[in-house]
């Protein structure tokens, strides 16, 4: 029986366990655990909950990937509507369109929320398959009476005044080719489009939870291999919306230069199909056991008891703060693209869609060589090649060493894709963490905790750029001046982002030793309560930084994503 008591060291030190216990614990498929039979089923296989693992070709899994394919198109269509359609085809005013991006993103910073009512309030006995059905059927109708709706017109209506001032146009030009009411006709569309972003994060939060049941009755040599699968589906379809989007929605009333488009309500329509797809799955072919509605009580204080562990505050402490460092971007990137690289929309365009599809083969890889790779060494190898990448695209692009728009494109393609690593990674540890029971909650709280990292890096770099001469203005000078100010925002960055490393400390090495940590692991009260206490103070500051998003007098602050507003 191997000594199963956890080496005490430097308390500054988070020290998982004694390096000793490698010979008898391990993460290769190889070996078993034997020191604790709860840590294992019944096979001995490393799985954490009996029923095997299920096949991806089985009506189940493709059923769940269903689900996926669905949330990604939902994903990668109404959040790109926001510029074509409700900042150039409307004309709305900034505080408008950026209300409606506020919506977009607003209902996914609520995931735990949805994530308890799943947990805790089955319908007919099924946890799951219910809410996924509720959801795609809000996600349907809102989706239906839009396609139905006739779109408002657009506020050019003829390209001969098409960007041209109100004061350079004839009244009675005005009145046969302006729509003035295009910037306030939008209202009921932004209306249901928050419903059925809504009904979609009721699905995703069901299909996660799904997910980690699936996940957790897999063998520990594969374990992640439906999750992985997961989220190349979702972000596959994710990029369809675009390629349509984009290739469709190019004429003048988009701020294109194609001679054809297609209307607003063609998306909605097309966002119809998924939805009652979705449903028809979840209620023909989801599998799902019945399960008896648990005391609130009961579910709250497992829950108490599981927040309190050490696995649980470290792991969330590492995906927040990572996830604040590594997102810490720099303002003087869009300028440069436009200005110094010249790069056309159109292929802006493309190449942010092959950028997109990438990710998904990445994904796919990871998922199948990467399930047994050491996370901290992958993650640290993997933010230097990011970073390293992001260097030799960006600094040669300031320095006139290369600023040919196919070469600069192809860059900025490839160079994000190294930080799929940590993303999945640390959501193979979400799944180690959850009990049966708690899984919508704890999958929630873990993606929601990174979700909320995301808003702070640019919080962060917008209030560091603004004290550096980078402004467009400043851009189009391009002499030394100003390119040492563009250097100095980038190796800023690049600091940051290696920064992210530190907390890896915080991040188990592997399955095996997130399990090891939960079992094994203090137990604190003081640091739960914490952690729940931050959690809900940065959960606050998110709703309120959307909130001032939809106000005229406030989007414009950088703390609501805007670029500072001028007293």
């Amino acid at each position: 029986m191997p000594n199963d008591k956890l080496t005490t060291v430097d308390n500054n030190k988070v020290w998982l366990f004694d390096e000793k216990q490698l010979d008898d614990y391990t993460i290769f498929p190889d070996n078993t655990l034997t020191y604790d039979d709860s840590i294992l089923d019944k096979s001995g296989d490393g799985a954490l909950r009996e029923g095997g693992a299920i096949h991806l070709l089985s009506a189940e899994a493709i059923a769940l990937f269903t689900q996926y394919a669905g949330i990604g198109l939902i994903l990668g269509s109404l959040p790109a509507l926001s510029y074509p359609v409700y900042n150039v085809y409307l004309q709305m005013q900034g505080y408008q369109v950026a209300s409606y991006s506020a919506l977009m993103s607003l209902p996914w910073s609520l995931k735990i929320f949805m994530g308890i009512v799943s947990d805790c309030f089955p319908i007919n006995g099924y946890q799951r398959r219910s809410y996924m059905m509720i959801g795609w059927f809000i996600c349907a109708v809102s989706c239906g009476i839009m396609a139905l709706s006739a779109f408002p017109s657009p506020y050019y209506k003829s390209e001969e005044v098409n960007n041209l001032p109100l004061a350079n146009i004839s009244e009675a030009d005005q009145a046969k080719y302006i729509n003035l009411n295009a910037p306030n006709s939008g209202g009921v569309f932004i209306m249901l489009s928050t419903l059925a972003t809504i009904g979609s994060v009721m699905v995703a939060v069901s299909s996660d939870a799904m997910v980690v049941q699936y996940a957790q009755r897999e063998p520990l040599c594969e374990r992640g291999r439906i999750q992985t699968t997961c989220y190349v589906v979702r972000d596959s379809f994710r990029q369809l919306p675009s390629i349509i989007i984009g290739f469709c929605m190019n004429s003048y009333q988009y701020g294109g230069d194609f001679s054809w488009s297609i209307t607003p309500t063609a998306i909605y329509a097309m966002l119809v199909v998924p939805s009652v797809v979705g449903f028809a799955t979840a209620l023909w072919y989801m599998v799902e056991e019945r399960v008896e509605r648990v005391s609130l009580h009961h579910y709250f204080r497992s829950f108490w008891q599981l927040v309190k562990l050490r696995v649980m505050w470290q792991l969330c402490s590492y995906n927040f703060f990572s996830n604040v460092f590594s997102f810490f971007d720099e303002t003087v990137s869009n300028p440069m693209t436009s200005d110094w690289v010249q790069a056309q929309a159109l292929n802006l365009q493309l190449f942010s869609v092959i950028g997109g599809l990438m990710g998904p083969v990445t994904m796919w890889a990871l998922g199948k060589w990467a399930l047994h790779w050491d996370w901290r060494s992958s993650i640290v190898i993997s933010t230097f090649i990011w970073v390293g990448m992001r260097a030799l695209v960006q600094l040669t692009c300031v320095w006139d060493v290369s600023r040919n728009q196919y070469a600069f494109l192809t860059g900025t393609m490839l160079m994000d894709q190294p930080m799929n690593v940590p993303f999945l990674f640390s959501a193979y540890a979400s799944v180690e963490v959850a009990d049966v029971g708690n899984e919508g909650l704890i999958y929630a709280l873990t993606s929601s905790v990174s979700n909320l990292g995301y808003l702070f890096g640019p919080v962060m770099y917008k209030t560091v750029d603004s004290f550096f001469h980078v402004t467009r203005d400043d851009i189009r000078r391009d002499d030394t001046i100003v390119r040492w100010q563009a250097t100095y925002c980038f190796l800023i960055s690049y600091i940051v982002k290696i920064g992210a490393l530190v907390f890896l400390v915080l991040l188990p090495r592997q399955k095996g030793h997130v399990q090891l940590l939960k079992r094994r692991g203090e137990s604190s009260g003081f640091a739960g309560g914490l952690f729940i206490v931050l959690f809900f103070l940065v959960l606050i500051y998110a709703l309120v930084t959307n909130a001032l998003s939809f106000f005229e007098s406030t989007y414009c602050l950088r703390i609501a994503g805007g670029n500072g507003c001028s007293v």
